[in-house]
């Protein structure tokens, strides 16, 4: 068996609870690692640009509620749905592929170290689509809370690190 199948396997197999917390810290410790590489090549910080967060109800919701669920909506369920209507286009990867590319791309509106780190953390939103697609169990919710996972520990961590 392939190292693919065998990884598939191990999420296949976890507890949907398990799978959101599991991706989660592997979608934050794949920007981590990204913006390592990214401040390495360029020396500059990644977060220079990102702007601030404003620290309010209204400022959190975006990033927490509003944003996770409609770039779900958007980027993997819509996307999904549509190639699935294209017979040559419907294969899981293709979907994932396109899914992925167009979630970076949309945030290149930032900048193109955020373009690069949504096209990484991209393919896990997608590929957790598609293996709670495929098992026919909330995908929609299981992505979308991967992604609210994924920006509170953007958000809260470093406030968190930074009071101690």
């Amino acid at each position: 068996m392939n190292i693919f199948k065998k990884i598939n396997n191990f999420f296949n197999k976890l507890n949907v609870i398990a799978f959101i917390i599991l991706m989660t810290i592997i979608t934050y410790i794949l920007n981590i690692l990204l913006a390592s590489i990214f401040l390495k090549i360029t020396n500059v910080s990644p977060s220079a640009s990102y702007g601030t967060i404003e620290m309010s109800i209204t400022g959190l919701i975006f990033p927490l509620i509003i944003s996770p669920w409609t770039e779900t909506i958007l980027f993997q369920s819509f996307i999904f749905y549509i190639f699935s209507n294209i017979k040559k286009f419907n294969y899981p990867i293709v979907k994932l592929l396109i899914s992925t590319l167009c979630f970076g791309l949309f945030h290149a509106i930032y900048n193109p170290y955020y373009a690069i780190s949504a096209f990484a953390v991209g393919i896990i939103f997608a590929y957790s689509y598609l293996l709670y697609e495929k098992k026919n169990s909330s995908p929609i919710k299981v992505t979308a809370l991967i992604h609210a996972g994924n920006n509170a520990i953007a958000i809260f961590l470093p406030i968190i690190i930074t009071k101690l």
